[in-house]
Order: C-alpha cells, then sequence, then structure tokens
C-alpha cells in the first residue's frame, strides 16, 4: 500500500495570517483534504478570499483559529450592501452575534451620532443611514425606511454598523481532529505495496515532536476487521481521524490501548513511529 502524506503547514497570505486546517487554498491542497465551504483563493493583490455561497466573494482579514472566527471585508468597499442581502444557509458560518438595523433613506446631511451614513449608498441627494436605535428611526420621521434586517456583529456592544463582518465556526469539531488531521492522505490505494514519507514531512514531523514507539509494540495492539455495519467499539465513528477518510466493510482498524480511539491499520502505525501519542486524545499508551 502507498501511503503519500503532506503536512498541511501554514501558508501565509500577504495579509500576514497563515491559512490552515480547516482552511485550504484551493491551488495547493489534496483532493480528498478538502472541507468543503472553507475553501480560499487568492485575488489580484495576493490577499486570501472566500467565496461564500449565495453572497459571492469576501476578502479574508484575519482568521483567529483557536476561537473560531474568520473576519471578512467587501473587495467593492460597500459592505452594507452586501449585508442586505446576506445569505449563509449553505456554508459552514454562522454570525458570531445578530443586530437588528433599521436601513433609512433621507434627506442629504441628516446623519447623527446614534445613526451610520452609508457612503456608498448615497447620492447627491440622498444618505442611506443605518441605526439600531428604534427611537432614533422613530426621531427620523422625515425619513423612509427601506428595511430592518439582523445584521451580523461581533458584539453586542458595537455602536456602528460595522466595516467588517466576522463569522464563526464550530471550533470543536475541528479540534477533535487536530493535531492529526493536519496530515492528510494523498493516496490509499491497496494494490500498492510502497511505503513513503516525503522528506518535508520527515522534517516537520521533527521538531515539536515525541519520539515514537517501538514497531513491536505498535504491532502489539489490538486489530479489528469490520462488517457491513462497520460498527466500532468504544469512542469511535465511521471516520479515521487521521485521514479523515470512512472506514469501509472488511478493512482493518488498529484500537489504540487505554483511550480505546480507533485508526486506519496504516495510519496509526506511521503515527505512532513518530509520536508516543493518541492523535485524537494525547493520551500515552504507554
Amino acid at each position: 500500500m502507498q501511503l503519500g502524506i503532506i503536512v498541511q503547514l501554514p501558508i501565509v497570505a500577504t495579509t500576514g495570517f497563515p491559512i490552515h486546517f480547516p482552511f485550504w487554498l484551493e491551488t495547493q491542497q489534496p483532493q480528498n483534504c478538502k472541507n468543503p465551504g472553507f475553501n480560499l483563493s487568492c485575488n489580484n493583490h495576493g490577499g486570501a478570499v472566500l467565496n461564500l455561497p449565495y453572497s459571492s466573494q469576501f476578502n479574508v482579514r484575519n482568521i483567529y483559529y483557536y476561537i473560531g472566527r474568520i473576519q471578512l471585508s467587501d473587495p467593492n468597499n460597500c459592505l452594507p450592501r452586501r449585508l442586505l442581502s446576506l445569505n449563509l444557509s449553505l456554508s459552514p458560518f454562522r454570525a458570531v452575534s445578530y443586530q437588528n438595523y433599521t436601513f433609512l433613506s433621507c434627506p442629504r446631511n441628516l446623519a447623527t451620532s446614534l445613526t451610520t451614513a452609508i457612503d456608498c449608498l448615497s447620492n447627491s441627494t440622498t444618505s442611506i443611514l443605518a441605526t439600531k436605535y428604534q427611537s432614533e428611526v422613530m426621531r427620523l420621521y422625515m425619513c423612509k425606511k427601506i428595511v430592518t434586517l439582523p445584521i451580523p456583529v461581533s458584539s453586542q456592544y458595537e455602536y456602528e454598523l460595522p466595516l467588517n463582518i466576522e463569522l464563526t465556526w464550530n471550533v470543536s469539531i475541528y479540534n477533535n481532529r487536530s493535531p492529526a488531521a493536519a496530515y492528510c492522505m494523498v493516496r490509499r490505494e491497496s494494490h500498492q505495496a510502497e511505503d513513503t514519507i516525503p522528506t518535508s514531512v520527515e522534517a516537520a514531523f521533527s521538531t515539536n515532536m515525541a519520539s515514537g514507539i517501538d514497531e513491536s509494540t505498535i504491532e502489539s495492539y489490538k486489530k479489528i476487521t469490520l462488517v457491513e455495519s462497520r460498527r466500532i467499539p468504544g469512542p469511535n465513528g465511521i471516520t479515521c481521524a487521521i485521514c479523515l477518510g470512512d472506514y469501509g466493510p472488511k478493512e482493518t482498524v488498529k484500537i489504540m490501548p487505554e483511550c480505546e480511539h480507533c485508526f486506519h491499520v496504516e495510519c496509526i502505525d506511521k503515527w505512532l513511529r513518530m509520536n508516543s501519542n493518541c492523535p485524537i486524545c494525547r493520551n500515552s499508551p504507554c
């Protein structure tokens, strides 16, 4: 069996933040290491771009991996226009919080301290204003109400319409697959016997990684062959947390002692040759 593994090393865009799991760059990711909805591309200036279903492209200003937030801006510098039609229903992202804003069409130069003037939607005779204060809507009786919408905000304490949009994703789902999930399968072909690891992976594993477990100990760990139901004892689903591939009937999986987490045999064997703990819970079987 040939097992090609690459490390999803951080890829730094010109904006200065790393791009790594669960995000991936469209031109640099193996076919079966792609998380739908987390694909990023590059614009003409080398910056990262996220394409949201129904909502087109946004520039990525920053990604905060530990709290699971991504900060976006509008390439055309008119975020309010985008917020009026934002639809997150088919994306893995959701708003951190929502705040109702009312959009008003007002005579020119009527903005107040409790409203935000939206210059990119205004013209020489009309100002488009936004406010979260209903008292302000009532006070500006000479304005025409356009719509009231829940707008994504990073905090309920924001006083003005946000200049950027901050979205979140379910961090726990992806943290459960880390760090092992950062190492993606390129090929898992049963008809090939060669076993290779690229030099770049060896170098990456050599830093900040504990030494592995000896071969005889690895071989002694319990293995089971799956039946049609693919049910596995212990705290396991039907997906290998290392390669992110689903288990198939008649495939063999190996069970870690103590924690009983399971993985494809070839996946966990490679891991344990370079690490002395479980890829999921980080507990040592020794």
